[in-house]
């Protein structure tokens, strides 16, 4: 049996017509190749710092939402704190005061029409549409002050979570904030002074 092959059979075993068409073909795929496995180690450690800031960002909601302001030290940011503290402190007390007036109000309205002459009625001076106007007044402040509540505490969740994803956010040193005072002279007022804040990219 003959092994042997001329240059002319040779050539009708490669694919193509000519030779340099096909090393032209496994240049390419070998670009190709060399091309997605760089893409591949460029998107590793993105792909690992969007996990770390995604369960990071995760786990401040959580500590947010188990107790208001945990999130935040979390985040090592403790000067919202005391603002969170603060504002909860605040609508909690402004609830209690009209939750306190309007349970006195509700009380005086039901001694007032209950029938019995031997119940005391702490606001004679009032009539009775007056005690019901001031028991629903009262009513709706403490109900819109709850409200008022919930929205603060997802308030604290979203700020834990969203300054957990910024955390990785570089400010470039280009960026800068400039404030200055300003003064306009208007036609009817005369000189009106302010305050100016110029963005500066260099």
């Amino acid at each position: 049996m003959d092994c042997s092959c001329t240059n002319s059979q040779l050539y009708t075993l490669l694919p193509g017509r000519n030779f340099r068409g096909f090393f032209h073909t496994l240049l390419v795929i070998a670009m190709l190749c060399t091309l997605s496995s760089a893409t591949s180690a460029q998107k590793a450690p993105s792909d690992s710092v969007s996990v770390r800031a995604r369960h990071r960002s995760n786990t401040a909601a959580l500590y947010s939402a188990l107790l208001p302001g945990a999130g935040q030290v979390y985040n090592h940011k403790y000067w919202k704190v005391p603002l969170v503290v603060g504002g909860f402190a605040t609508l909690y007390y402004i609830s209690d005061f009209n939750n306190d007036y309007y349970h006195d109000f509700k009380n005086a309205y039901i001694a007032r029409v209950d029938g019995d002459p031997e119940t005391v009625d702490p606001y004679p001076t009032l009539t009775q549409q007056d005690l019901e106007v001031r028991q629903n007044y009262y009513r709706r402040n403490r109900d819109f002050c709850y409200i008022l509540m919930g929205g603060f505490y997802v308030l604290t969740i979203v700020d834990a979570y969203v300054d957990a994803q910024l955390k990785d956010f570089e400010v470039s040193d280009k960026l800068t904030l400039k404030v200055s005072p300003s003064f306009q002279s208007t036609f009817e007022k005369g000189m009106s002074g302010g305050v100016r804040l110029t963005f500066c990219i260099h």
